[in-house]
């Protein structure tokens, strides 16, 4: 898949649970330890779709763009 061919919404902030699945369909994510994450191993995050905006900090899985967060 071409790099023109990914549907891009406006991330950042949170979705409706429409956008997030039409968008995960659309590129063939995969749903992991509460997180998307593509073919070449890049992550989303499942709320706002960032790509590679999720940091573990203190055993907590964070979005640095719309701050979801998800504990272990």
């Amino acid at each position: 898949m071409e790099e023109k061919d990914i549907e891009v919404f406006h991330v950042g902030k949170p979705l409706s649970k429409e956008e997030v699945e039409k968008f995960v369909h659309a590129n063939k994510l995969e749903y992991t330890k509460g997180y998307y994450i593509d073919n070449e191993g890049n992550t989303y995050c499942p709320t706002c779709l960032s790509k590679n905006s999720l940091l573990m900090i203190e055993g907590c899985i964070s979005c640095k763009t719309c701050g979801w967060s998800k504990c272990s």
